[in-house]
């Protein structure tokens, strides 16, 4: 596991003593449960994003965009 130094102000830090006190654990414990949480948060909304992007290309079909196959047709009007 890596170590990681923040700088935090020292009101919040001392409100988040209390709460870890409160819950029985530590700050270092409730930070990583944090940003456990966004990041598993971001992935899933990436996860999700991908698959609607993916369910809109299907959806086009044969109207999805071809590589032309040369200089000449990718330039027809």
């Amino acid at each position: 596991m890596a170590n990681v130094t923040m700088s935090i102000d020292d009101a919040l830090l001392r409100r988040a003593r209390k709460i870890a006190l409160e819950k029985n654990t530590s700050v270092n414990a409730i930070i990583r449960a944090h940003l456990q949480d966004v990041v598993s948060a971001q992935h899933d909304q990436g996860d999700a994003l991908a698959k609607r992007f993916l369910a809109s290309v299907k959806k086009l079909g044969s109207h999805a965009w071809k590589k032309p196959t040369s200089r000449d047709e990718l330039y027809e009007r």
